[in-house]
């Protein structure tokens, strides 16, 4: 996902440095000039996420409280799975 934001707005190519210029009354090299930081920041945070990877999951955890042994897909996957009632009763 972070690959393709740095993909979207990486001239010469840059698909929302087009939308941006389109909708607003900037010219395209004055919105280029606009994302230069941002240009730079973001290869910063992909090399995060690619060579620190405990760093990548720590939203999720703050969010929905899972600890180191958690399932890093969703709290329903922690939960054992049912068993089948008996029909005696």
């Amino acid at each position: 996902m972070h690959n393709m934001e740095i993909g979207l707005v990486h001239p010469p190519v840059g698909l929302n440095l087009f939308g941006l210029s389109t909708i607003s009354p900037a010219p395209i090299g004055e919105v280029i000039r606009g994302i230069l930081p941002f240009l730079i920041l973001l290869p910063m945070v992909l090399g995060i996420i690619t060579y620190v990877p405990i760093r990548t999951p720590w939203l999720p955890n703050a969010v929905f409280g899972w600890h180191s042994g958690g399932s890093p897909l969703g709290p329903s996957l922690l939960i054992e799975p049912t068993r089948a009632r008996s029909s005696a009763g």
